[in-house]
């Protein structure tokens, strides 16, 4: 679940700089549909996140040795 809200916030905060630096208006002028411009925007953070979560969770697990254990 944290995941998946920082990926959110990560690409709403990419977006919102875009828009301050007004780059944002370059962006929508291009042959890009909206759909597409807003996945180019959220699939990185979608793909990245997770990698780094794993790599997080396998260095609490092999660096630091602290085990998980079930609630």
């Amino acid at each position: 679940m944290l995941v998946l809200m920082l990926g959110l916030i990560l690409s709403s905060m990419s977006l919102v700089r875009e828009r301050e630096q007004g780059t944002l208006e370059q962006l929508i002028v291009t042959p890009l549909r909206p759909l597409e411009l807003i996945m180019g925007k959220i699939l990185p953070f979608i793909v990245l996140l997770p990698v780094a979560a794993t790599f997080q969770f396998l260095a609490i697990l092999l660096i630091f040795e602290i085990p998980f254990r079930e609630a």
